[in-house]
């Protein structure tokens, strides 16, 4: 606000070093803009010569919007803020915001300093009387929507077959994200530009469900050398590959555009699974979301256990999901299937469901379970295979069913740093339980 006032009392030689555009006096229009990666502010005065059908345009920022024609012909300011994160990423939203979060605000412009002799007098008032937002719409209810457009970012990944298109309005008294009163909502997907008419001004958000891409259709772990392992996750959009290795992780074999910023860059777990969100691809579910993916709570010891035995025995064997997995009965449980992987093969010569075993883990133990999923009695009781026991480490429950070989290398923890990647990477997916 200081930089706008010092700007409006600048000569007409300074101001031309500021802008491009011819400035005649101080009450016609002037415009200043800030732009990072993160970051967008356009500060835009005033509206004293718009009719209400004009675009106010940051073209270099890509927001645009109509004034309010209850502001037209007003000397007000307007401030429009776009940050790339979520600002409601911690509140319990069904939705999650993709490409940044845009906010337009008007206020009245500030008390001007003023001049006498050679000295300038300003008032100093506090933050909260130099900033007064109009609201839209005003008290006395008039409403006339006006139209908002802002361009999503390049590394948001669009699903082309995605055909509806959501933008919602942030309710800071519900802390939801709400999608009435919005009208006309448009995408071109050339241009990447998201058009709408509102009825309030308010943080508007390009918006997804937080289940868009889990359950996870498919999952598979393996090793393919020494203390790397391969991971492939079929979302309900897309497939994704990660390589997992000691202290890093990465995404591989990805082609979209929108994705190679991150493809064959070694991050952590945490920064790459982030980044992903940023580009809407959501891979870290909560407990919240087995409702909103109508999925049975997992017992979260039981998916604590099963990680440990994965990440200590994928030396050995390969992982793959299970249907039974999703079975509500089995909502205590963890269901995967599992198979000797000694030559670290990235793709089995021979892949058969007889080739495949399946491991149940409880809260406190694990066994094998005689369950298939070409099994068409879904619904029936899994039991333990007859002449097994359940233990309480999954090297104990493959005694009598392994390799000497395997069971050497699933005892084997000299390979920490690999184990506690690839554990802190499946932690965060919840790969076992929304899978």
């Amino acid at each position: 606000m200081e930089k706008i006032e010092v700007y409006l009392l600048y000569t007409e030689e300074e101001k031309k070093k500021m802008t491009s555009k011819k400035i005649e006096n101080i009450r016609d229009q002037f415009e200043l803009e800030a732009n990072n990666e993160y970051f967008k502010m356009g500060i835009r005065g005033n509206h004293s010569n718009f009719s209400g059908t004009e675009m106010l345009k940051h073209e270099s920022l890509g927001i645009s919007n109509e004034v309010p024609r209850i502001f037209c012909k007003q000397f007000n300011l307007q401030r429009s803020v776009w940050v790339s994160n979520d600002i409601t990423a911690s509140e319990q939203s069904p939705y999650l915001a993709v490409g940044g979060v845009l906010n337009i605000e008007i206020f009245p412009l500030p008390e001007m300093p003023k001049k006498h002799r050679s000295w300038i007098i300003r008032n100093i008032q506090d933050m909260e009387d130099t900033l007064k937002k109009k609201n839209f719409p005003d008290s006395a209810g008039n409403i006339e929507p006006i139209t908002v457009a802002f361009t999503i970012p390049e590394y948001v990944w669009i699903d082309e077959g995605r055909e509806d298109v959501e933008v919602g309005w942030w309710n800071e008294e519900a802390k939801e994200w709400q999608l009435e009163n919005l009208e006309e909502v448009k995408i071109n997907k050339t241009t990447r530009e998201v058009s709408f008419k509102t009825l309030q001004l308010a943080p508007f958000a390009y918006l997804q469900p937080r289940c868009t891409d889990f359950p996870y259709a498919f999952m598979e772990v393996k090793m393919i050398q020494p203390d790397v392992a391969l991971l492939d996750i079929q979302t309900k959009r897309i497939n994704l590959v990660f390589e997992i290795g000691a202290d890093y992780c990465k995404l591989i074999e990805q082609k979209e555009p929108e994705l190679q910023r991150l493809v064959d860059k070694d991050m952590s777990p945490g920064i790459l699974l982030n980044e992903l969100m940023n580009s809407g691809i959501l891979l870290v579910p909560n407990d919240e979301d087995f409702k909103l993916a109508g999925l049975a709570k997992k017992d979260k010891n039981a998916e604590e256990r099963a990680i440990w035995d994965v990440v200590t025995s994928v030396n050995a064997y390969a992982f793959r999901s299970a249907k039974w997995n999703r079975n509500p009965s089995l909502k205590d449980n963890i269901v995967v299937k599992i198979r000797e992987n000694l030559e670290y093969d990235r793709e089995f010569f021979e892949d058969y469901e007889p080739d495949w075993r399946y491991i149940m883990w409880w809260r406190n133990k694990c066994s094998f379970a005689d369950c298939i999923d070409t099994d068409e009695n879904y619904d029936r009781k899994v039991n333990i295979p007859e002449g097994n026991e359940t233990h309480v480490l999954l090297s104990l429950t493959l005694q009598n069913n392994a390799s000497e070989e395997a069971l050497e290398r699933c005892n084997n923890y000299t390979h920490i740093r690999f184990i506690q990647t690839l554990k802190k990477f499946l932690r965060i997916l919840r790969l076992l339980a929304f899978s």
